[in-house]
């Protein structure tokens, strides 16, 4: 993880020192600043407190081009804050509205995805290399707009609203009943991303939507950062990792890495692993596909032979268990 915060760190610095002066310095020919609300909008999450977010705002007539035509925004707004910081004290951009025209807006997270070569800046958008599977991306559907006789922040309507472009599957592990001279620890999961993550954003037909998934292997990894070993009297199961996939995708595939000892201490021990795949079911057993914006839960019990693997869609309803056997390395 701390590796996922230098990059990200990097990244940002990287972002900052390459925007233009047009990007930062308002032009002051009179008028009110325009002040814009944003929020994310999801039934179960928000996005996280570290992605700061980029709102792009169009002339009257450019915004309908968008996407389509080479054309360019009025300005760019890179708020130092995350989305939903804005939801309820508006964002004040240092821009004024130009004279009586409308102005249009819309927006995308993380702020340090690349702008790729599409159909005019910010119609395509990257996932910089060793984040694949560890972003969530929102961005805006349609538009927001407002004016200097109608302002942006005068109207709750005209908040901009970022979705998630993603689908989300979220590890959970915990230990069943086992001997009492097992012990078990760190629990690993690793999901290979090729076809699985996002690689590309894109602005089409009035919305950002995930349209294209990486080619190439790429690995998205996450380990129980409680590095005690576990408890079978734990009330509630380690939170092991989010990962955000492409999608459209009916299933996952995933490695499982524990830590088994004979000595409390873990002087020595064993790491057990497995590999299991995972079809995404809905309360009836059905098999599905999630949507962008869909989460899905899998609870992974370790017993002492074997693990248990438990998938749920969505707030912890009902799913599939998948018994898996374990395969020690010394």
């Amino acid at each position: 993880m701390k590796r996922i915060a230098i990059i990200l760190s990097v990244l940002a610095l990287s972002v900052a020192c390459s925007r233009t002066e047009k990007d930062n310095d308002p032009i002051h020919n009179g008028g009110d600043y325009i002040m814009l609300r944003s929020m994310t909008k999801a039934e179960s999450a928000t996005a996280s407190a570290e992605d700061t977010p980029v709102f792009i705002f169009w002339l009257d007539g450019d915004h309908s081009r968008f996407g389509t035509e080479d054309v360019r925004p009025y300005f760019v707004s890179y708020p130092q804050g995350a989305i939903d910081e804005y939801q309820s004290t508006p964002y004040n951009t240092g821009y004024p509205y130009p004279g009586t025209m409308t102005v249009f807006a819309c927006g995308y997270s993380p702020s340090y995805l690349e702008v790729g070569n599409g159909i005019g800046i910010y119609s395509s958008l990257y996932v910089p290399e060793g984040l694949h599977g560890y972003l969530d991306i929102t961005g805006t559907e349609g538009f927001v707009q407002g004016s200097n006789t109608s302002p942006f922040d005068s109207d709750e309507n005209q908040t901009m609203q970022f979705k998630h472009l993603q689908s989300k599957v979220n590890f959970y592990a915990r230990l069943g009943e086992i001997p009492a001279e097992r012990y078990f620890r760190r629990v690993k999961i690793k999901v290979n991303g090729n076809d699985l993550f996002t690689n590309r954003i894109s602005w089409n037909e009035g919305k950002y939507a995930a349209s294209e998934k990486i080619a190439t292997d790429v690995e998205w990894e996450a380990t129980d950062r409680n590095a005690n070993q576990m408890d079978p009297n734990e009330i509630h199961p380690r939170e092991i990792g989010s990962v955000y996939i492409n999608p459209g995708e009916s299933r996952i595939t995933f490695d499982i890495k524990v830590e088994m000892s004979e000595t409390v201490t873990f002087d020595s021990y064993q790491t057990i692993e497995t590999t299991a795949t995972v079809n995404f079911t809905d309360t009836y057993d059905t098999g599905i596909t999630l949507s962008a914006g869909d989460e899905y839960d899998i609870n992974i019990t370790i017993l002492y032979d074997s693990f248990v693997i438990k998938g749920n869609k969505a707030l912890w309803q009902d799913g599939g268990k998948i018994p898996l056997p374990f395969y020690p390395n010394e």
